[in-house]
């Protein structure tokens, strides 16, 4: 049964995921050691990583 809500949940989120959103963003090059969008505008990217590494994460990802 977990098996089959896992593969609903995956198969849910795939579909959500290509939707075409991607077509939406703007074009970016390098330019030196810059991203930048097709005016010439800086881009920066974000994004988030958390380690498994229970000293950095306060044990949330393991409990042993």
């Amino acid at each position: 049964m977990r098996k089959l809500y896992l593969t609903l949940i995956v198969g849910i989120a795939s579909m959500l995921c290509s939707t075409g959103i991607a077509g939406e963003l703007p074009d970016i090059h390098v330019d030196g050691r810059f991203l930048k969008d097709a005016n010439g505008n800086k881009v920066v990217l974000h994004g988030v990583m958390d380690t498994p590494n229970r000293y950095f994460n306060k044990w949330r990802w393991q409990s042993w």
